[in-house]
């Protein structure tokens, strides 16, 4: 097989081991797996967890010393997460590879995985994301005032969602040319999509409605574009957080085929009740919007409440 799909997580719990070996036993019919586990500074690996890679903050520093730099500048690790999954990626027992799949513990897809990696398998694109978009299209993206750029050229930046998303080799390699420039920093949503297509390789759209989605993709995997991305009632996008799996329940997983994100257990202060309360009221919020030809009423994002209990997202 030439792609690996790396399942990330930083956290582990019984749910999410059973999680992980849904997608292992559905996604192994069409691509290798491995579960990689980040550890923060001091922490252990759980006694019932077996990773095939574990990402450390030393392995990250070692790997891409100025991009650690920034992180470690920033004081947050809010849009330097690449960090670890490029890390992740550069593992030597992935050299045989070549593409990867980032797949964060957070996203699930209501149907088979293999069907997924199946009906994508023959998409070339070095870079493929989700939610693509041009930086002119969203001048006031909430992270462009962190983005540095060495040519400051803003008219072809790009952006795009990463909690599921796929790196050629070529596209691994062109980003890591880029980070030993420390003329780049920023967001990875922003920094990685440009980069890449400033290497002359492909990036594209797996899925949804956007600009950039090509003709034969559009609808698949997901609705909507990056307006859409921060409305509370889709299926893939910032939220409020969904606190069941798919394989746990199929409530809430009202459509089939589509991915899903973010789904986070353990969380406290934040009810199933009120989650889906806010994604009732967009949901007559975007009907509204839609009447009244006003499509600026659908930026809406979530609760600073649910955010706030969200805790762990990144």
């Amino acid at each position: 097989m030439r792609d690996c799909a790396v399942f990330f997580t930083h956290r582990w719990d019984d749910r999410i081991a059973r999680h992980y070996e849904r997608f292992r036993r559905e996604a192994g019919r069409e691509v290798e797996v491995r579960l990689a586990v980040q550890l923060g500074d001091g922490q252990e690996l759980p006694g019932d967890v077996t990773p095939d890679i574990v990402v450390t903050d030393e392995a990250a520093r070692t790997h891409l010393p100025q991009r650690h730099a920034h992180y470690r500048g920033s004081g947050s690790v809010w849009g330097y997460v690449d960090l670890f999954w490029l890390t992740a990626f550069a593992n030597p027992s992935l050299a045989a590879f070549e593409r990867f799949w980032l797949v964060e513990y957070d996203v699930d897809y209501a149907g088979d995985w293999g069907e997924f990696f199946g009906a994508t398998s023959g998409w070339n694109d070095d870079l493929l994301i989700t939610h693509l978009r041009q930086r002119t299209l969203e001048p006031d993206w909430n992270w462009s005032d962190r983005v540095r750029d060495p040519l400051g050229r803003e008219d072809n930046h790009l952006i795009a969602f990463f909690p599921i998303s796929r790196f050629s080799r070529a596209a691994l390699a062109a980003v890591g040319v880029a980070y030993v420039d420390p003329g780049w920093d920023g967001h990875f949503e922003m920094l990685i999509p440009t980069i890449v297509a400033r290497a002359g390789l492909m990036v594209g759209d797996m899925g949804g409605d956007g600009a950039l989605t090509p003709q034969a993709r559009r609808g698949h995997h997901y609705r909507g574009d990056f307006v859409t991305l921060y409305r509370a009632f889709d299926s893939y996008g910032w939220g409020p957080p969904m606190q069941h799996y798919y394989a746990e329940s199929r409530a809430g997983f009202w459509s089939r085929n589509r991915l899903y994100h973010p789904i986070k257990t353990g969380l406290t202060g934040v009810t199933s009740a009120s989650a889906w309360w806010m994604k009732f009221r967009d949901r007559v919020l975007a009907g509204l919007a839609g009447a009244l030809g006003r499509r600026d009423l659908l930026r809406i994002r979530w609760s600073r409440k649910l955010r706030r209990h969200q805790g762990d997202h990144r």
